[in-house]
């Protein structure tokens, strides 16, 4: 396990203290009933008391989540960041770079915790999780052990057993892409996506759906055959299927893709962007510094995180959660898109 993982980042000094009290049937003694054990004992597993055994934390979990009860939170919150180990790309670093600060910011505790052993929270309190890509196998294990609230980013909207989540706009991201390009004379528009079909559609964003419908707006027939998944080929072989197509510029996705196509054009004998236009997702501190530099499209990661912790806020005081719109990203314009048939981009 890597070492940083294990780190506690400890972000302000003091302490925080545990409410377990609820108004109504659904209280720690309605738990303690339904789970037949004592309220001490509910009180104690909430806390991970070393001393309760796995099989009387199971059975106070399971009927936690039959009633609906969520121990309440008041001090000094501690925060769990779930990162994705071992797929830490540039989009987890920025996201939870962005995490922290607004943690940071509001002068709460955090925990890193690697996506693939939560069972390292055993011996802790948690107020409650933000998750950064893990992926669904760990949605899953966290509504079976655990009753504190998470919010995903970038997952499907679950909305139940306490999991809740904040997504991109990709259509809205995917249009401002295509319009920008549009407006450099560029029609024949390539998308090459760093996943696969049956991910994009498990996803909430809707990027390739996004794509295809601006490109449908604009008079394209069949754009599905401009969009390419990583179950398309390689890099190398996708580009080559594009350029067959005739496109001028190609959107590519992930940031860490696009520095890759760079390479790749530049190794065809290609020069971006006078041959062929390009637009990654940001790569932090690598995009800007590329020859030539990318225009890319940066996730607004801060709005992100400062949304996740207001969602948790509402959730630990218990007020109804407001529905929460997609984000949209940020267009970082560079010079890897040029203009084509006389048209200005402006």
């Amino acid at each position: 396990m890597h070492n940083f993982i294990l780190l506690i980042c400890k972000i302000a000094a003091g302490s925080y203290t545990k409410d377990m009290r609820k108004a109504g049937n659904n209280n720690i003694c309605s738990v303690a009933a339904r789970a037949g054990v004592s309220h001490s004992t509910v009180s104690r597993v909430f806390h991970r008391d070393p001393r309760i055994t796995w099989e009387t934390a199971e059975k106070v979990f399971a009927a936690a989540r039959e009633l609906g009860y969520v121990p309440e939170k008041r001090g000094t919150p501690t925060l769990g960041v779930i990162l994705p180990i071992p797929n830490f790309d540039s989009y987890t670093s920025m996201a939870f770079a962005a995490v922290y600060r607004e943690i940071q910011k509001r002068r709460w505790y955090c925990e890193l915790i690697p996506s693939s052993d939560i069972s390292m929270l055993g011996d802790r309190y948690l107020s409650g999780a933000i998750e950064i890509l893990a992926g669904p196998n760990f949605l899953d294990e966290w509504t079976e052990h655990f009753v504190q609230p998470v919010v995903t980013f970038c997952h499907s909207d679950r909305a139940t057993n306490n999991v809740y989540s904040v997504t991109s706009d990709g259509i809205a991201d995917m249009e401002r892409v295509v319009s920008y390009l549009t407006r450099f004379g560029h029609k024949k528009i390539g998308l090459l996506l760093g996943h696969s079909i049956r991910e994009e559609e498990e996803a909430e964003n809707h990027r390739c759906s996004g794509f295809l419908n601006a490109m449908s707006r604009r008079g394209i027939l069949s754009p599905e055959r401009y969009a390419l998944f990583h179950n398309h080929g390689t890099l190398e072989e996708r580009l080559d299927t594009l350029l067959k197509y005739g496109v001028t510029a190609i959107i590519v996705l992930s940031g860490e893709f696009g520095i890759s196509l760079l390479d790749i054009i530049h190794h065809r004998g290609l020069q971006v962007p006078r041959d062929l236009s390009l637009v990654a997702w940001e790569f932090p501190n690598v995009s800007e510094f590329q020859n030539p530099p990318l225009t890319a499209l940066l996730p607004d990661v801060d709005k992100f995180a400062a949304t996740a912790c207001d969602m948790l806020v509402d959730l630990w005081n218990r007020r109804k959660l407001s529905n929460v719109s997609p984000i949209p990203g940020i267009l970082i314009e560079r010079q890897s898109v040029s203009a084509i048939n006389g048209a200005k981009g402006v």
